[in-house]
């Protein structure tokens, strides 16, 4: 009973921190007369000392205002199904049962998971088609048109990682036949990438096909994202920021990492959600660990030109946007108030989002 308990309490915690954030927001809405409705914000800025030991580097703008305060934020989207919503925000398709998972676009098609079922409707609307049954954890594009995912083994403990057209994940082929259960799965090119808990490595195979490779011995990733020729992560045991260059070499410490989550990588740095410390942070070689915004519970990065987005949210969902230098505006809410657990994907032209509010279209 005492792991029930405690995990009963953190539930609580993390519901009542969310609900004292959506009320700081409204009440900072109502004050700058925005009327701008619900998300995380209002959480006083963080100061502290940057890893190159120069003057203390401030996220200057936590809540979704500007900087300073001096320019009035646009009210943020929300999705209400029974009241008018914004005519840039339109609900592509609703959810029933099951959450939805966006994978992203290929032509004008948006590609989604909906139960057991990977599924595809077009980007202007139109009838939902399914595209055949998926079961299985970690699912990653590969290029354009495949997918990489890890599956339950057939006939012995583990499991297999798997490739499939994207129009069709019942002709999957086996990428790696057999392995310990697969955590942080990530790609690149020729590879795949997964950590395992039993034992702690990280391993790599080629996409073609073959004999698993260890990358990382005793590695215990709490994130992972490879960029610039190295696997980055977040080490468990170390409370490190890590990273070891793929060609082959030792693994590097970085900067000191309170807790690890969700990361994504742009233009020579690494970003990560701290869900511990519900932060937003970087890491970049001139200029060392930055904090760039608070977030509860961040569940998905993704850099997209100069900006990187995040959904965030255990118990209300919201996706929230900050420039990757930390100048500007600050944070800014992109849409808020979603029934959880929201995942995105940024296009040129749209947001397209997915969770227990359905799947949602928002013109940028």
């Amino acid at each position: 009973m005492r792991p029930l308990a405690a995990s009963v309490r953190v539930l609580s915690l993390i519901a009542l921190l969310e609900l004292e954030a959506c009320r700081e927001h409204e009440r900072a809405s109502d004050q700058s007369g925005s009327g701008a409705a619900g998300g995380e914000g209002g959480s006083p800025e963080s100061t502290y000392q940057n890893d190159s030991g120069g003057a203390a580097t401030t996220a200057a703008a936590l809540t979704s205002g500007g900087a300073g305060g001096a320019d009035t934020p646009a009210p943020c989207p929300t999705f209400d199904p029974d009241a008018a919503s914004a005519e840039s925000l339109e609900l592509l398709h609703p959810s029933g049962r099951y959450e939805i998972y966006v994978l992203g676009l290929a032509g004008d098609l948006v590609y989604f998971v909906e139960g057991e079922a990977l599924r595809r409707i077009p980007i202007d609307g139109g009838m939902p088609e399914t595209m055949g049954s998926f079961s299985g954890s970690w699912l990653r594009r590969a290029g354009t048109d495949e997918l990489v995912w890890a599956r339950p083994h057939a006939t012995a403990s583990g499991q297999q990682i798997v490739r499939a057209p994207l129009d069709d994940p019942e002709a999957a082929s086996v990428v790696v036949e057999a392995t310990p259960s697969v955590q942080h799965l990530v790609l690149d090119d020729s590879h795949v990438f997964w950590s395992t808990t039993d034992p702690h490595d990280v391993l790599r195979a080629p996409l073609a096909g073959g004999d698993p490779e260890l990358l990382v011995g005793g590695g215990q990733p709490l994130g992972a994202v490879l960029h610039g020729g190295y696997y980055y992560w977040i080490d468990a045991l170390s409370d490190h920021l890590e990273r070891i260059p793929l060609a082959g070499g030792q693994r590097e410490p970085l900067t000191r990492v309170t807790f690890g989550g969700p990361m994504a990588a742009g233009d020579g740095a690494i970003f990560w959600g701290d869900t511990v410390l519900s932060t937003i942070e970087k890491w970049a070689p001139d200029s060392g660990r930055v904090q760039l915004a608070s977030a509860i519970d961040p569940l998905q990065l993704q850099v997209w030109e100069d900006t990187l987005y995040w959904s965030q949210g255990l118990l209300s969902g919201a996706v929230r946007s900050v420039a990757v230098d930390g100048d500007g505006d600050g944070p800014r809410d992109v849409l808020c108030r979603l029934r959880p657990r929201t995942s995105f994907h940024v296009t040129d032209a749209h947001f397209l989002v997915g969770g227990g509010s359905g799947l949602l279209r928002l013109s940028r």
